[in-house]
């Protein structure tokens, strides 16, 4: 937030959300343009009088066996690095941390740890999610939390079980569903969102734990 960053999206992903908006991303589509690292490190040095950072996301930005060699590169030419990331591997995390190579971290928290496979069809432990937000704030940078507010699959019933389980936070950010792109299960195009009122609801209950909620 406040900086100017070019953003850099990796292939594949573990969960396979039904409401993905990048689902070529997810599936890793082969007709998605590749990029060698010394095209985007050229890109970058030729920015670097305009751009303050880079956002490294997916897909899922810890799945890639590259992401360190990545981040490195990028540090080298004095970027700050943020992170988006589903939260499933907090010890990729913890050694991004520990070689100072994150200034900032923003968690998806799809919904609560009831309806986790409902959405995603992945079978992965809250518990990870839990484990990565205890690891950055154990750092103390910079992060944020959001949440993409889906009918059915997130009710204030399921933001008062995420509350319980991530306890107080900084930020908190709330995203309307939108229906009208192209999604990975094509069946939750038939949703219809929130209405604004229903959002500054959700909004309002998530103040309760949390510095920040936009």
């Amino acid at each position: 937030p406040g900086t100017l960053t070019s953003s850099i999206a990796t292939v594949g992903c573990n969960l396979q959300c039904k409401y993905c908006h990048n689902p070529s991303l997810a599936k890793n589509d082969s007709s998605l343009p590749r990029y060698k690292l010394e095209e985007i490190t050229t890109f970058l040095a030729y920015r670097k009088n305009i751009l303050d950072g880079v956002t490294i996301s997916g897909g899922e930005p810890t799945t890639q066996p590259d992401l360190f060699f990545l981040a490195k590169e990028i540090r080298k030419l004095d970027f700050q690095i943020k992170l988006d990331t589903n939260g499933f591997q907090p010890q990729i995390i913890a050694s991004l941390l520990k070689d100072n190579l994150i200034d900032y971290i923003s968690i998806d928290i799809k919904t609560s740890e009831d309806k986790y496979y409902q959405l995603t069809k992945v079978n992965n432990k809250f518990s990870k999610i839990l484990e990565t937000i205890s690891i950055i704030k154990d750092y103390d940078i910079e992060y944020e939390l959001r949440t993409t507010c889906i009918p059915e699959y997130v009710t204030l019933e399921d933001l008062k079980k995420i509350k319980k389980g991530v306890g107080h936070t900084k930020k908190y950010y709330l995203q309307q569903f939108v229906n009208s792109t192209p999604l990975l299960d094509t069946e939750m195009q038939n949703i219809k969102p929130y209405s604004e009122i229903e959002l500054k609801n959700f909004l309002e209950f998530v103040k309760t734990f949390s510095d920040v909620c936009e």
